[in-house]
């Protein structure tokens, strides 16, 4: 997981209305392999999420969040509300990176 700050006019382009930017214009990514789950697949997942706000209340919001297994997408998408789609997600190591 990285936390990252941007600038406001980033966040509010990408913010879909009534969300306005949060306090500070932060983020959140993380990529994440789940190699074992109550619902018995295996698979990876990815997401994107960045300070709003809502009237007075400010909380993460979720813009994306792929994955790599329809089984993953489906409960997370239709049961928990999450904005999971499906994607190719590979993680690779190039020297120290």
């Amino acid at each position: 997981m990285v936390e990252f700050e941007t600038d406001e006019e980033t966040v509010r382009k990408v913010l879909p209305a009534p969300l306005e930017p949060g306090s500070r214009p932060l983020g959140l990514v993380f990529v994440a392999d789940y190699p074992q789950t109550s619902f018995g697949c295996v698979y990876h997942e990815g997401a994107v999420f960045l300070l709003a706000r809502y009237g007075e209340r400010e909380g993460w919001h979720c813009l994306a969040m792929p994955v790599d297994d329809e089984r993953a997408r489906r409960l997370g998408r239709f049961l928990l509300g999450y904005p999971k789609q499906m994607a190719q997600i590979t993680l690779e190591r190039d020297g120290k990176k």
